[in-house]
């Protein structure tokens, strides 16, 4: 700013009134300029040189500034290129919006910018793969301690439920080893154990079947699969029906709940190209 005065100050001598007024004007797009820069992109701030010395606080800026980035799963392999062919400001961009989908997908991405040419793209990469362990671990860890200290059975059960998807999720993730899978799909059926009448419990008992069909935890779930569409035949019950005789690669019965399926009632549900395929491949 004293820069600015005595820039002022000698224009004026020098140029009077057209001096002071360019020097005004300079000033006002200098500001602006620099509260652009201010609210620029994440891949300027690692231009600051602030940061530039600390690669841990870079990434945890950088987070700051893309967290409602949406990610495209249809455009991971635009993503791939970036990692392979991008420059570095697009790789640590793109690392920086990773770390906010913890899914298998940008996991694979973040491996394999671990193996990039450039330092600083391997340890945002190294440090996003550990932030999204810890992100699991650490809400993993919240939920079993708040389940085990509170008393009302409803606000239990939605704790259970957050904490089984919880786990799910961080199986699907890819960021467990495989020898821990199965631990973690026992955590899973435990919890359920835990939910007293679960049956009566709708979305609970849903993801029940669901998760049992997925972990082929199905020898004894039959009769609740018939029951459930007994009692509610709709297309996501009937479509979780014939996962479980997929699963049992019994296509006879899958092929005969097909069938009951009015082609008019998928138009412009999820289920509409799934239909498709099993049609195509059972009848």
């Amino acid at each position: 700013m004293k820069v600015w005065i005595v820039l002022l100050v000698i224009f004026t001598l020098f140029f009077q009134e057209i001096g002071f007024i360019a020097i005004i004007i300079s000033l006002i797009l200098f500001n602006i300029l620099k509260l652009l820069k201010n609210t620029s992109s994440g891949k300027d701030l690692f231009k600051n040189k602030e940061t530039r010395g600390n690669i841990f606080h870079q990434l945890d800026e950088y987070e700051i500034n893309t967290k409602h980035d949406i990610f495209d799963l249809d455009k991971i392999e635009s993503y791939k290129d970036i990692l392979y062919y991008g420059k570095e400001d697009e790789k640590i961009e793109l690392i920086g919006m990773a770390v906010y989908n913890p899914n298998k997908e940008f996991i694979a991405l973040l491996r394999i910018a671990l193996n990039d040419e450039n330092e600083t793209v391997r340890i945002l990469a190294s440090n996003s793969l550990q932030k999204m362990e810890n992100f699991f671990e650490d809400e993993i860890y919240i939920l079993e301690n708040k389940i085990k200290n509170i008393q009302d059975k409803k606000e239990k059960n939605i704790l259970v439920k957050k904490l089984i998807e919880t786990y799910d999720r961080y199986i699907q993730s890819s960021l467990i080893d495989v020898f821990l899978e199965e631990q973690y799909i026992n955590k899973i059926f435990n919890s359920f154990e835990e939910v007293e009448a679960l049956k009566q419990k709708e979305e609970l008992y849903y993801l029940y079947l669901l998760l049992s069909i997925k972990y082929n935890q199905i020898n004894t779930i039959y009769e609740d699969l018939k029951y459930l569409n007994e009692k509610n035949p709709s297309l996501e019950n009937k479509f979780l029906f014939i996962e479980y005789y997929y699963k049992k690669s019994n296509y006879k019965n899958l092929y005969e709940i097909l069938i009951t399926i009015d082609k008019s009632d998928l138009k412009n549900t999820k289920y509409e190209n799934s239909y498709e395929f099993w049609m195509q491949n059972v009848s």
